[in-house]
């Protein structure tokens, strides 16, 4: 439900001429939307991990970050995980927006 909700807005966003930047700790770009497959896969630095990799979907970017945190600790701890993952997440697109040239507005 949420994820066709982000993708959908994105989408719209995109028809209307905007840039769209979509942070997320796990992206599978086997497992996506029709409208999230990698047109071609670009990558955010020249010699990035695996987990910072930019995919140039037909009409937007999608950054995974975060993803190096686990998703739960012995098998336990899985929302505080998840939490932090997203906070890792947040954390990014603050340093893109300071480090870099590109500039969110939403």
């Amino acid at each position: 439900g949420a994820e066709r909700l982000i993708v959908d807005a994105a989408c719209a966003l995109v028809r209307r001429h905007h840039e769209v930047w979509i942070f997320t700790p796990y992206f599978d770009p086997h497992r996506c939307f029709s409208e999230c497959t990698p047109a071609s896969s670009s990558v955010s630095s020249p010699t990035p991990p695996s987990h910072r990799v930019t995919y140039t979907a037909s009409s937007f970017f999608i950054q995974r970050a975060g993803g190096l945190w686990p998703r739960t600790i012995l098998n336990k701890a899985q929302a505080i995980c998840t939490y932090i993952r997203c906070c890792l997440a947040a954390l990014a697109v603050v340093a893109k927006h300071m480090f870099t040239d590109a500039k969110f507005d939403v």
